[in-house]
């Protein structure tokens, strides 16, 4: 397939399927999908991907028959008018199978859902654009998949024709998919331009993708390629820019910090609906993040697949960037991958594309696209040649992670937060990358993405009264892979302050507050009052506020003064970590005695943190 060029039309991809003899046919039909064989007519590529590599996707293993059996499910009414339906993905799903496996009866179902689909999207209906946006690029990938040919062909084309830039209303500005991508720089605009370009790459409409492809490049953040999106932006979404300006902000920020804060990647228009600038974002604020994600890489994908060949570089890797930001807000405590089911695509391709360590989880169904567990997992291509094998030489080796707890955490609202730290020990040619897995209980080692391939520490929240494990090996710049360094078994232990574990001396009074840990904690305005805890273990953190009344107490360990905490700030935070000790596994006492300060004397304990081996 040749390069994307400005004004130039190419031929129809889409070709009439050539189709086996009868007699094989029908053998096909009576085999079990995963024995059925491969398509043999000349088709030309995909738009999604090469011919080769589709037909190189396994036809075993839990994400193909995931997709599978979503294929053989009654494919149900189609609705483009219902943002939430998933007509698309199980005639996509159908459309899958017929293209690796040739079981026609596949291919008969998934070319009925696309039919299906035409006329469905109504005029006036609510969020019209945003339906649309996130179920044509499906059906246009299934019908490419499913080789839809003849009459329904023609009556496909035409109707993708027009509905690109068809007025179909149901939002006072985001009214049909071509308007929608140029003035929307949110999810609403990353979904529209996602099925606008899978329209005209089907259509063949060479000068509508380039329109497209300089949308998306503003979109990643440069203003040079378009800066035209129209949307008023409010205080909360200023608040996130990296300029503050409506004339001069990019929709996805570049590396930039705003009051202490690491913005790089936000989608300024999607991070604000959970609120004003604050870290951890707020559920909405990642929610909306990741679907603006959803829908850029599937632009980005297409457009690589078409002849942009850098389209994963744009705006400095800006779709790594962007995932950074829901990584960083994971291991700060907040929301991160794989929540939901359109959360759940992503990270495969990103991974592939980027070389990332991203959380996965089983895919199925998502929105626009599903089932990337199968298009992008374990064997995929990346593109381009295949790295050379390492030299001769010894892999790099990884001293332990220790785990521990730290006063610079954040506090979340349940779990117990964590830092890992590791080393380097020894390694012929450095560090290409570090790879990190956490085992859950008696779960599976899951890998985490670090900030950075060869960052040497992670935060990361744990839940409270599991048995955890870390493992972190190294490659080296010659692609040797280290053995796996394991940590000690960890049980984090959360100790709210209504515990019994916690022995109260004098005059406390317990307080509530949303904000608090538990919503309670336990306070004291005089001198002398205590609170002590026996725990076996070998880390203690003490969580409590800070603010303008607050005071200072002092802290003793097994009966020794180690540090006076002073929880006075000029303003309020309701949940801080004010002290945190690693010590020696085994029985310890820790004591807090306020002193009862002058002019701000409050001394307030919210909850205490402890590890210990498993």
């Amino acid at each position: 397939m040749g390069p994307v060029g400005t004004g130039v039309q190419w031929t129809s991809r889409v070709t009439t399927r050539t189709r086996t003899l009868a007699i094989l046919v029908g053998f096909a039909l009576s085999l079990p999908v995963a024995f059925a064989p491969t398509p043999v007519d000349a088709a030309t590529d995909y738009i999604l991907m090469t011919r080769s590599a589709l037909l190189a996707r396994p036809v075993s293993g839990n994400a193909w028959a995931t997709m599978v059996d979503t294929a053989k499910q009654p494919i149900g009414g189609a609705n483009l008018c219902d943002q939430n339906e998933d007509h698309h993905l199980r005639t996509l799903a159908a459309a899958l199978v017929y293209a690796r496996t040739g079981a026609d009866n596949y291919g008969t179902k998934a070319r009925a859902g696309v039919m299906a689909a035409i006329g469905t999207s109504v005029v006036g209906c609510g969020n019209a654009t945003l339906a649309l946006g996130r179920q044509l690029t499906a059906y246009v990938l299934a019908a490419d998949f499913a080789g839809l040919s003849g009459a329904h062909d023609t009556t496909f084309r035409t109707w993708l024709s027009t509905i690109r830039s068809k007025v179909l209303g149901g939002h006072s500005i985001w009214d049909s998919l071509e308007h929608t991508q140029m003035e929307s720089p949110n999810n609403w605009g990353a979904y529209a331009g996602a099925a606008r370009i899978a329209a005209s790459l089907y259509l063949g409409d060479a000068s509508d993708v380039s329109q497209a492809s300089r949308i998306a490049r503003g979109f990643l953040g440069d203003r040079t390629a378009y800066a035209g999106f129209g949307a008023t932006l409010s205080s909360a979404t200023l608040s996130w820019t990296c300029s503050g300006s409506q004339s001069t902000y990019a929709p996805v920020n570049p590396a930039c910090t705003k009051g202490g804060i690491n913005v790089d990647g936000a989608v300024v228009a999607d991070i604000s609906r959970g609120g004003s600038l604050r870290w951890p974002p707020g559920t909405d604020g990642i929610s909306y993040q990741l679907e603006s994600i959803q829908g850029l890489g599937l632009q980005v994908e297409l457009l690589y697949q078409n002849g942009y060949t850098d389209a994963w570089d744009w705006s400095s890797q800006a779709l790594k960037r962007m995932a950074a930001v829901v990584t960083r807000s994971r291991a700060s405590g907040g929301d991160g991958w794989n929540g939901t089911k359109a959360h759940r695509q992503m990270p495969w391709l990103l991974n592939l594309r980027y070389g990332t360590n991203i959380p996965t989880a089983s895919a199925g169904m998502g929105r626009a696209i599903g089932f990337t567990d199968w298009l992008y997992g374990d064997g995929a291509s990346g593109g381009g040649t295949p790295p050379p094998p390492p030299p001769p030489g010894d892999p790099p080796v990884v001293n332990a992670p220790s785990v521990r707890l730290t006063a610079t955490s954040g506090v979340p609202s349940s779990g117990v937060p964590v830092y890992v730290a590791w080393s380097l020990q020894s390694s012929d040619n450095g560090v290409r990358r570090y790879d990190l897995q956490l085992k859950v209980g008696s779960g599976s080692y899951v890998t985490r993405s670090l900030s950075s391939s060869t960052a040497t520490s992670f935060r990361i929240t744990l839940p409270a009264s599991s048995n955890d494990t870390f493992r972190v090996r190294a490659v080296d710049r010659d692609g040797r892979i280290g053995a796996w360094a394991y940590s000690s078994v960890v049980r984090a232990s959360s100790i709210s302050d209504g515990s019994s574990l916690l022995q109260w001396s004098g005059s406390w009074k317990r307080v509530s507050g949303t904000k608090y840990v538990g919503g309670y904690l336990h306070s004291t305005n005089s001198n002398g009052p205590s609170v002590k805890i026996s725990f076996s273990g070998a880390s203690v953190a003490l969580v409590g506020p800070v603010g303008p009344t607050r005071g200072k107490s002092k802290v003793y360990i097994d009966g020794v003064y180690v540090a006076t905490v002073d929880q006075y700030r000029s303003s309020f935070v309701a949940r801080k970590i004010l002290l945190a000790r690693n010590l020696a596994d085994g029985s310890h006492t820790l004591e807090v005695k306020a002193q009862g300060t002058s002019g701000h004397p409050t001394v307030a304990v919210d909850h205490m943190y402890l590890l210990n081996p498993g």
